[in-house]
């Protein structure tokens, strides 16, 4: 959406909110009061931009105030509900929670907003009167078994198309493994587990409390032993899950000395720390988790590992009758917090069904938040460490070769397999859609770099692709970037990227700007679509002239351009190198339709350019224009956004050049008049004022849009070209240099466009009315120089000219120039009128100087 139909719709947002408030009493009165202060709609927008940046920067999190503000709310009816229901959304780690939770606080704030939401909402339910049981009745009566059939094939088709997609999606990736056909062992087998497995006890153990207390410990630290492995114990028995990621709790018998089962309950924690980290090992090792889930339980199995020596160790000692509970309390301690830290992060991601770089991001903040602990911090940073080491592979690959590894669909750039490949075919699109980033896949500690990963393997793939095209020329080399290793503060790996960053757009930079001499084609397109070389244009039009005026079909496109490369060998285009990369072509449509499509103005001044003009009309005037035949990696820089906007440059200049062109006709036939006696020259000096206004028109116009707007945003653009550091800015600058002129040359003004072109239009109506003229002129001139009562013949003669001209109109010649000379100038008077206008509202400087050209002294300011 460009700025002009943001512009339209917030003038529209602004005129309804308006009339909501004069219906009713003020909802919002902050709001109301802003509206009602009169202010611009580039304002409104600025402050919804700011408010959306500013909800950006909260989307992470929520503070407790904004929670208990939320609870507090006298019609909450449930608040232990609400409260658990938002602790199960933030451990799935949901970025919309944060806005959702302030949404409410807002609403809760504002009593009138509520019941106007209220009182729509019963609107609406009561208007709808929806009734599922009823429309499912409904439904089924008139179901029938054709009808079934239908949807039956319907859904086979979709889910073939969905395979096919699936099929290209997985063809585009550069690793496939068959995942799907591994079998779960864990289900086939559960007593491979390393958990427990919840079978019934059908072996009741001895009553405890017939054994001695020494005794009793002895037995329970066997049992203890057997948990803090995953296995149940006679007397401490795991209770079944209610949910796969809750902790475990045990069964305690009850005939325990309290003292004992006080220290057994203090050490079962870490059995239950145990219990989630085996069931996390367990499942996302499986493959379609991913590589950074594989490198995580891996890590996490090498931890478990240590743990399991850590309890045979306790083991050995309690074989040797060393070991007490009061002892294995004090062993368990410096090992549960670890347990614990570990059973946290495999709770947090499964919950949150994190795979790649969301597991990243979980693991990245729970390395930053444990701070205050050092041993804890350094077990984070370990894991996450690994974890990161196959995402990090990834995106050393595609730093250093712009080739997306991404076996799992867990990398932060995806492949769009349905943009087109081949290079002899590629767009524009293969440039903003064939990479695009993955939000959800981008860590959290990549975020402020994502954009930078995303260009430089974009950069990687054009140099390696132009490298491809021109095996015969000199190969860009991009050196090897260094390994990169995760730290908390990031200074390591952000340096390597950028580093990687710099390299790839030198290399395409000097590629474009030294091997293709990007500057020199696009001032070999300004020389051509923007009329720099005049005897180009000059003989163009001389030559083509003929064959410009036929209608569309009965033109020859191969004529002209056979026409079109003989001016230019003709011409100082001849030594141009890259004039053979310009073409000329007819396009089906005329000029208002073209900026209607391109620009995508909607706004309903412009209402006539959505429907296409009808082509019968048209004259190969209206169609012809210029076109750029560009190859990878030049189509980057001439795509067809920017082709579009210099045709759309190029015909309203060739049109004016024709205006122009015929007024000078014109000129050449007034010259005839001229040697007529004087009360009968008297006659046509409307005419002779007329046509000079309107060349004045013409020429102050053209003037305008090449010496005031295209020449000075040129040298701008060349002054801002010596400071790019890559092709985006390369794109950049040279979108805002035609976009520069396509606003400043009033295309993306559709009141000015259209008056202009109405005005171009009345010339050329008067041109052809001179040119019918023409011979009766002749005859004229011929009839004074003979008769010797030429007054009396002329008068005549020309009275019988106009009566079979003119009969249609009813109109003699004079007042044909009068009423061509009233719509030029009220149509003239609009335009100074509206630009002035513009000139006070958008602080557009340069109109102002049409302003002044055209009423330089003051001839229509009494139209203004």
């Amino acid at each position: 959406m460009n700025e002009f139909k943001i512009h339209k719709l917030l003038c529209e947002l602004i005129e309804a909110w308006e009339d909501c408030l004069s219906d009713s009493a003020d909802p919002l009165p902050y709001f109301t009061s802003y509206i009602r202060s009169n202010v611009s709609p580039e304002e409104c927008l600025e402050n919804v931009l700011r408010y959306n940046t500013d909800l950006a920067g909260r989307k992470r999190g929520v503070s407790e105030m904004v929670i208990k503000q939320v609870l507090q709310h006298n019609k909450c009816a449930n608040p232990e509900k609400f409260l658990n229901k938002y602790e199960h959304l933030k451990a799935k780690k949901l970025d919309i929670l944060g806005p959702f939770m302030n949404l409410l606080m807002q609403l809760k704030e504002d009593s009138k907003l509520v019941e106007i939401i209220k009182r729509k909402y019963q609107k609406e339910s009561k208007e709808s009167n929806f009734n599922p049981l009823h429309l499912k009745s409904q439904t089924a009566l008139n179901f029938k078994d054709e009808d079934a059939q239908q949807v039956c094939s319907k859904l086979v088709k979709m889910a073939a198309k969905l395979q096919v997609r699936k099929s290209a999606k997985s063809e585009s990736r550069s690793v496939q493994l068959p995942h799907s056909d591994i079998t779960d062992w864990s289900s086939v087998r559960p007593f491979m587990s390393m958990d427990f497995i919840d079978l019934p006890n059908n072996h009741p153990a001895a009553p405890i409390s017939e054994i001695p207390a020494l005794s009793q410990e002895s037995i329970l630290i066997d049992d203890l032993l057997f948990c803090l492995l995953g296995f149940p114990g006679k007397y401490i028995i795991p209770e079944p899950l209610e949910r796969p990621y809750d902790a475990r709790t045990f069964q305690i018998c009850n005939s325990i000395d309290g003292s004992l089962r006080d220290l057994v309950q203090q050490i079962l924690p870490l059995a239950s720390h145990y219990s989630v980290i085996a069931r996390f090992i367990q499942e996302k090792r499986q493959c379609g988790w991913g590589r950074v889930n594989h490198a995580l339980t891996a890590a996490m199995d090498t931890l478990r590992q240590d743990y399991q020596v850590f309890i045979a160790q306790l083991e050995t000692q309690h074989r040797r009758h060393q070991l007490d509970l009061h002892k294995l309390w004090y062993y368990a301690q410096s090992t549960l917090f670890s347990m614990e830290m570990l059973a946290k992060i495999a709770t947090t991601i499964s919950l949150a069904e994190a795979r790649g770089g969301k597991t990243l991001s979980i693991l990245h903040d729970e390395t930053a938040h444990s701070f205050a602990d050092s041993k804890l911090q350094d077990l984070c940073l370990y894991l996450t460490r690994a974890a990161a080491e196959p995402y990090f592979q990834s995106l050393q690959t595609w730093l250093n070769k712009g080739i997306v590894f991404d076996p799992y669909d867990e990398f932060m750039v995806d492949v769009n397999s349905s943009v087109e490949t081949d290079l002899d075919q590629v767009t524009d699109q293969y440039w903003d859609k064939r990479y695009t980033i993955k939000a959800h896949n981008v860590p959290v500690f990549l975020e402020h770099v994502q954009e930078i990963i995303l260009r430089t393997g974009k950069y990687l793939n054009v140099i390696r692709q132009a490298n491809d095209l021109t095996p015969g020329k000199k190969k860009c080399e991009v050196f090897p970037i260094e390994t990169m290793v995760y730290s908390l503060k990031g200074r390591d790996y952000l340096n390597i990227i950028e580093k990687a960053y710099k390299s790839a757009s030198k290399q395409l930079l000097n590629l474009l700007l030294e091997e293709y001499d990007i500057i020199g084609r696009i001032r070999s397109v300004k020389r051509y679509f923007l009329l720099e070389q005049g005897d180009f244009i000059v003989q163009l039009m001389d030559l083509c002239e003929d064959e410009l005026t036929k209608p569309i079909e009965e033109a020859t496109p191969s004529r002209l351009q056979a026409l079109m490369e003989l001016t230019v060998r003709t011409s100082l285009g001849k030594h141009d190198p890259y004039k053979d990369d310009i073409t000329l072509v007819l396009l089906p449509y005329k000029l208002p339709f073209q900026i209607f499509k391109i620009l995508s103005i909607s706004t309903d001044e412009e209402k006539e350019y959505k429907q296409q003009d009808s082509s019968k009309n048209m004259t190969a005037l209206d169609a012809v224009t210029f076109s750029i035949q560009s190859k990878w990696p030049l189509s980057l820089i001439f795509n067809e956004r920017v082709i579009a906007s210099y045709q759309m440059l190029f015909r309203q200049l060739l049109f004016c050049k024709h205006v122009e062109r015929s007024l000078c006709r014109v000129w050449i036939c007034d010259k005839a008049v001229k040697l007529l006696p004087r009360t009968e020259g008297s006659g046509y000096l409307c005419a002779f004022s007329l046509r000079q206004r309107m060349l004045f028109f013409t020429q102050n116009l053209e003037y305008y849009m090449m010496a005031e707007v295209i020449e000075p945003q040129w040298l701008k653009f060349l002054d801002r070209m010596q400071k790019v550091n890559n092709i985006d800015d390369v794109l950049t600058e040279h979108w805002s240099y035609l976009n520069c002129c396509l606003k400043d040359c009033m295309f993306m003004n559709p009141v000015l466009l259209k008056t202009i072109r109405r005005l171009m239009n009345v010339c050329l109506e008067f041109c052809d009315f001179i040119k019918r003229m023409q011979k009766y002129f002749m005859d004229a001139e011929l009839t004074s120089m003979l008769s010797p009562d030429t007054e009396q013949v002329s008068d005549s003669e020309f009275e019988s000219v106009e009566d079979s001209l003119l009969q249609k109109q009813n109109q003699s010649f004079g007042q044909n120039i009068a009423r061509l000379d009233e719509e030029f100038t009220t149509l003239l008077a609009v335009l100074l009128k509206t630009i002035a206008s513009l000139g006070r509202e958008e602080g557009v400087d340069k109109l102002c100087n049409i302003l002044y050209r055209e009423d330089f002294n003051s001839y229509y300011s009494k139209y203004l």
